[in-house]
């Protein structure tokens, strides 16, 4: 199991050096903080905790969360020299953290959640007041086949003014937003998503805080 993770690490690290610029920007807005820091769905690729996880101060704690048996065993024997661990946790269910104890959460690619809105208030939650989060998402056009029929489903993903405008509701505001990539119709012909060849997406990072409590400086 090592070894698996040790590859998908390498394969994780050669996709992201096509987008060093926007892999370091999220990094280093996640390790600002330090603390302690949630990463969501980390998955057998690892998302871009790994460079977090290379990066991290050795104050700073990092927690994968996943439903995934041997990615918790395979990460947590890698990384075993490091104040690192993963859980096994059902994202469609409230996170298993305190009120106002997490001071970062990342994440990407998290539309496979299933309840995602659900997700993001429980991030709301769980952060400090003044706690980041940053998050790599596909989003798509709103003149697109896709965004009509996302928006009809109530997916959060439909677009990123569509996300923005929840994670305000829940007390989630934008630092700042970031283009990564931009592209029409499928990567691969087994995708679900976009529905037309011709639909326009995007993969952006998204950059949040919690906002502070009234009084509060």
């Amino acid at each position: 199991m090592q070894c698996f993770i040790s590859q998908r690490r390498e394969t994780t690290l050669s996709f992201l050096k096509k987008n060093e610029h926007f892999e370091q920007n999220y990094i280093d807005y996640a390790l600002h903080a330090g603390g302690v820091i949630v990463d969501i769905a980390t998955g057998p690729g690892g998302g871009w905790v790994h460079g977090i996880l290379e990066l991290m101060p050795k104050d700073t704690v990092v927690i994968s969360t996943d439903a995934c048996t041997p990615c918790i065993h395979g990460y947590s024997e890698f990384y075993k020299d490091k104040n690192y661990y993963y859980f096994d946790v059902d994202l469609d269910k409230s996170l298993p953290f305190h009120d106002n104890s997490i001071d970062v959460f990342t994440g990407v690619l998290l539309c496979n959640v299933s309840n995602y809105r659900g997700l993001l208030s429980e991030v709301a939650r769980c952060l400090k007041p003044g706690g980041r989060a940053v998050f790599h998402e596909i989003f798509f056009s709103p003149k697109s086949e896709t965004y009509t029929y996302l928006t009809k489903e109530n997916a959060v993903y439909a677009s990123s003014d569509v996300y923005v405008e929840f994670c305000k509701s829940v007390g989630l505001d934008l630092a700042a937003m970031e283009t990564c990539e931009k592209s029409l119709g499928k990567l691969d012909p087994e995708d679900g998503l976009p529905l037309s060849e011709s639909d326009e997406w995007y993969r952006k990072n998204i950059y949040l805080q919690k906002r502070l409590a009234d009084g509060m400086s």
